[in-house]
């Protein structure tokens, strides 16, 4: 027997319950050859951001250049 997903109904067909077989089957669904896939690459879409350099803790900022070029001369 198919389990229901608790609170889900399908909005485009008579507000039908959804069986969880369906639901974990689009889940898992591969687009067809010459299909373009939407659902999106989550590690391709965050991997930019781990290569960003982390933001200093606060009060530990670097001092600017200027600050240490007044700091030589004087």
């Amino acid at each position: 027997t198919d389990r229901l997903v608790p609170g889900y109904r399908d909005a485009t067909r008579g507000h039908r319950e959804v069986p969880a077989s369906e639901v974990e089957a689009h889940e898992e669904a591969l687009p067809e050859p010459g299909e373009h896939d939407f659902e999106p690459d989550v590690e391709r879409i965050h991997r930019p951001l781990f290569r960003e350099p982390r933001d200093p803790i606060e009060g530990r900022e670097p001092a600017p250049w200027w600050l240490w070029a007044v700091a030589a001369v004087a």
